[in-house]
Order: C-alpha cells, then structure tokens, then sequence
C-alpha cells in the first residue's frame, strides 16, 4: 500500500461528496420548457417577481417586457409559476446546443427557400434582359 495510504490515521473521506447523488440525465432526455405549474395567483405575493407576480423568479431574470407599474403595485396580470425541473446533467447535456430540436420540419423549410430563390431568380430575369439590351 502507498505510504499515504494509513489504515489507522484520519484518511480523505473528508473530501468525498457524500451527500444523496442525483440521477445523471442523458444528452436524448426530455425536459419541458415553457411549461407553468399551475394558474395564476390572484394576489400579489410577498417575494415574488415585482414586474409579472411570479414566483419562480426576480424582476431582473423576467422575461416579459418592464412594465410601467408592475404587478407588485397593480396587482394585476399576475403571471402563473413556470414549472422548474432540477436534473443533473452530464458533461455532454450540459453543453448540448441542439437539445430538443425537431428535426422534422427541416425539409419542408428547405424546400421553401428553394421556392423563395427561384421567385428572385425569375423577378430579376427580366432586369438582366434589360440590362443586356441597353450594353449593346
């Protein structure tokens, strides 16, 4: 055994995480965006967003537009709590930019923008002739 190896002396146990490890999730698992948690409060509550009434987040991480007179001195339009899902990611979903991409419409955008540049090509044909014409 190493020599810092000793049996009998306080070892690095110290340094090990030993608190409740959390599932790891993949690169392909799902996790819902967007979604709220329940409705809307109907008052105002203490700790909440002071823009939208919220309670999942602070007026300067709100993402609706600054109100003149937020909810906090309205009271109305109060926003529903957006739903948190705490999962611990790997090293690749942490840093997966496409996750939850759909992938399924990708053809039809294509082939608008194929139909987008044959209408140009025939919007400026007419031009070239012109131009053609008016160089002889």
């Amino acid at each position: 055994a190493p020599w810092y190896l000793n049996q009998e002396a306080p070892g690095l146990k110290h340094q090990r995480n030993l608190k409740e490890q959390k599932p790891v999730a993949r690169v392909t698992d799902f996790v819902p965006r967007g979604h709220k948690a329940g409705p809307a409060a109907s008052v105002y509550r203490k700790g909440a967003c002071t823009n939208c009434g919220a309670m999942t987040h602070k007026a300067r991480d709100c993402v609706e537009r600054p109100r003149k007179k937020g909810a906090k001195f309205t009271g109305k339009d109060i926003k529903s709590d957006e739903l948190i899902v705490e999962m611990a990611f790997d090293y690749a979903g942490k840093r997966d930019h496409w996750s939850q991409y759909d992938a399924s419409n990708h053809i039809e955008l294509l082939k608008s923008h194929e139909r987008e540049t044959e209408l140009r090509l025939q919007a400026r044909a007419p031009r070239a002739r012109v131009r053609v014409g008016l160089a002889r």
